[in-house]
């Protein structure tokens, strides 16, 4: 039985995300598959006396972008010798940097100068997890095509449990009786939330937007465009989310990235019809089978949404969601590239700091 580490950021169930989904449902399926799965922070990874009587036939870490937590996780991987995974959730940010709201220049001159980490931390990885073939691509275009050997694409996933779900409970609870556009996600101005409200202003449709506010200046803003067609409401469980996707004619995601986002999965599998961004793997994903814009142009999300809403039902994209996007077969293809942790011999060790 292969017992692996999942060493994971500090805040991933105060400040849940894609990757905390990722990581909680990665770990069920692999436990279902009889692999032994720890979980740790990164602080409790550094607490004198951690890893007394622990041993570990590899480590899995998560995301490249926000590298400096990454970065200390590596680094206890290799005091430990125990050579580490990464799932690396990652995607050139530089047009959202210079487009998205993002601007200022301490923001790009961080994110020029932690390519340079990002590219130690790929170096040092025994296995490297992208999510789509778009995502292995750019890792080999932005830190170097010798990283090829080591890359096993794992795709995201979605709880297939979710599709018993039904309409009724959402609408009760929160009296939304016609359909509407559903956009589910963080508050935050990467998932490009006023963008869409500024869309569909001059649309007659109503847009429900579920998801924490992560940035609250940002939610102000798009509180001061939203009419009276628009509703926030805050984090929801899973099964209620689930419910609202039923309830939804249209969920839309026009991130200035995503991996291809979960959400989009989520509501694919209860039969939204999707639109999401251009940017990043979603075409890898979801093909011919969603509407597809560009995250700064409004013209092109309303095209997108009202396209959306105006297509007949279509089990395509359900079915396919179904086929091959299970945290299931993500878990097998995960435990397949655990196997390179036992040909690790001698692993690239990093930098001392300094």
């Amino acid at each position: 039985m292969k017992k692996i580490l999942f060493l994971c950021r500090d805040r991933l169930t105060t400040n849940r995300a894609g990757d905390t989904i990722q990581i909680e449902q990665t770990k069920q399926a692999l436990e279902r598959l009889n692999v032994e799965v720890d979980l740790m922070t990164t602080s409790q990874a550094e607490k004198p006396g951690a890893f007394v009587g622990r041993f570990y036939d590899g480590i899995h870490l998560f995301n490249l972008i926000p590298v400096e937590e990454t970065w200390r996780q590596a680094r206890i991987a290799d005091r430990l010798g125990i050579p580490f995974a990464l799932s690396t959730i990652y995607w050139n940010i530089e047009e959202y940097l210079q487009k998205g709201g993002e601007r200022s220049a301490s923001a790009k001159i961080w994110w020029r100068q932690a390519q340079t980490i990002r590219r130690l931390l790929a170096d040092s990885a025994q296995i490297l997890l992208p999510n789509s073939l778009a995502e292995k691509e750019l890792l080999l275009t932005d830190f170097g095509e010798d990283l090829a050997w080591k890359m096993h694409i794992v795709p995201n996933a979605v709880d297939l449990t979710l599709s018993e779900n039904s309409p009724e409970r959402f609408r009760t609870q929160f009296g939304v009786k016609r359909q509407f556009v559903l956009s589910v996600g963080r508050i935050v101005r990467r998932k490009n939330q006023l963008a869409l409200i500024r869309a569909l202003q001059s649309t007659n449709l109503q847009l429900v937007l579920i998801g924490p506010v992560n940035d609250a200046d940002y939610y102000r803003e798009c509180q001061a465009e939203a009419s009276d067609k628009v509703r926030f409401i805050p984090e929801l469980s899973s099964q209620m989310l689930a419910s609202a996707y039923a309830a939804a004619r249209v969920h839309a995601l026009v991130s200035w990235y995503d991996t291809p986002g979960l959400v989009s999965l989520e509501a694919a599998l209860m039969q939204c019809h999707i639109v999401t961004t251009d940017r990043g793997p979603t075409r890898e994903y979801f093909g011919d089978d969603a509407f597809y814009c560009a995250p700064d142009s409004p013209e092109s999300i309303k095209n997108a949404v009202l396209n959306a809403w105006k297509a007949s039902a279509n089990d395509q994209l359900r079915d396919k969601v179904i086929k091959n996007y299970s945290w299931q077969n993500s878990a097998a293809a995960t435990l397949k590239a655990y196997d390179h942790f036992e040909k690790a011999g001698v692993k690239t060790r990093l930098l001392e700091e300094g």
